[in-house]
């Protein structure tokens, strides 16, 4: 098998729980705060599979979902079609 580059959503699912699991074992974190803290986790990571599906800058929704609210960014990309502006057709011969 090929050595692999994680992928930018695998990295900040990987970054997201150590920091949430650092900060629930100083005590700075309650359950709560583990709750809403992993779903600044998942959603990006739905986001960018989503935007990656749909042929958008992965980066960039990625990037927006963690500055903003990832739940309302994950109901824009679902709700925008897929862009193939940049796929060329091939036709048959």
């Amino acid at each position: 098998m090929k050595n692999q580059k994680p992928s930018f959503a695998n990295i900040i699912i990987i970054v997201a729980i150590i920091g949430i699991t650092i900060l629930t074992m100083t005590g700075y974190l309650s359950i709560i705060g583990w709750v809403f803290l992993s779903l600044y986790a998942v959603f990006p990571y739905l986001v960018s599979k989503i935007a990656k599906k749909k042929n958008r800058n992965v980066f960039a929704w990625t990037i927006m979902s963690i500055l903003t609210n990832p739940l309302i960014v994950w109901v824009i990309i679902n709700i925008l079609s897929d862009n193939n502006a940049g796929k060329k057709k091939r036709r048959r011969k």
